[in-house]
């Protein structure tokens, strides 16, 4: 895979976070062993550099960007996402937020999976979120696809953060085959520097990409 695009647009996030946009801005560079999204390996199952940044424009209102390598069907070798939405809460216990997210898919030949999905998450205080995510279009083949989600955050430890999730993606049958996903999340910070150990397996069968794994990520907030 071709590290030099995302490597120098890293370095462009970078260089704005520290300019254009002073305190609301978030600003994140790392490396994962294996980028996995919903339970499959969006890299390949190699190593990848990604790079994240988050703006608050005004109070509840975010717009976020991320990148990372990638190994597309269409052999595209980086994905750029950016979104914007609302975050709040409803009462002490509840809060929300939605979003709408944009993925490209760079360098792509015979093909495009660029696709736009929209999110919804409600959270119980810091115990327990549901997540929506619907998109008319999953991974450019003009077709739906519905994921559902419960994610409950386990106050096991003090320092190391813990959380165990399960999800369904329902896809339309000419998209894909519908799946289930579930996985657990373990992490730490040393510094500035966060360290995540992951575990996840889907029901998918004959797609490696697909199967349980266990892979880590590092990443320095500046």
């Amino acid at each position: 895979m071709k590290k030099t695009p995302l490597i120098l647009s890293a370095l462009g996030l970078g260089l704005l976070s520290q300019s254009a946009f002073a305190a609301p801005f978030d600003f994140k560079v790392g490396v994962a062993s294996d980028y996995v999204y919903r339970g499959i390996s969006q890299s390949g199952e190699d190593p990848a550099v990604q790079a994240s940044m988050q703006f608050h424009p005004a109070k509840g209102w975010f717009v976020r960007g991320f990148a990372s390598e990638v190994e597309s069907r269409f052999g595209g070798n980086m994905e750029l996402e950016f979104a914007g939405g609302y975050q709040g809460k409803i009462n002490k216990d509840f809060s929300y937020k939605g979003e709408l997210a944009y993925s490209v898919f760079t360098d792509e030949e015979n093909g495009d999976s660029d696709y736009v999905e929209a999110n919804f998450s409600l959270s119980y205080k810091k115990f327990f979120t549901a997540l929506i995510g619907h998109t008319n279009d999953y991974y450019g083949t003009s077709d739906a696809g519905t994921y559902l989600e419960g994610r409950f955050h386990l106050p096991l430890h003090d320092v190391i953060k813990t959380d165990v999730y399960a999800g369904n993606y329902s896809l339309d049958d000419s998209a894909g085959e519908s799946y289930s996903v579930f996985g657990i999340d373990a992490w730490t910070h040393i510094g500035e520097i966060k360290f995540k150990l992951s575990f996840s397996d889907t029901d998918l069968e004959g797609t490696d990409i697909a199967d349980s794994r266990i892979f880590v990520n590092a990443s320095y907030q500046f």
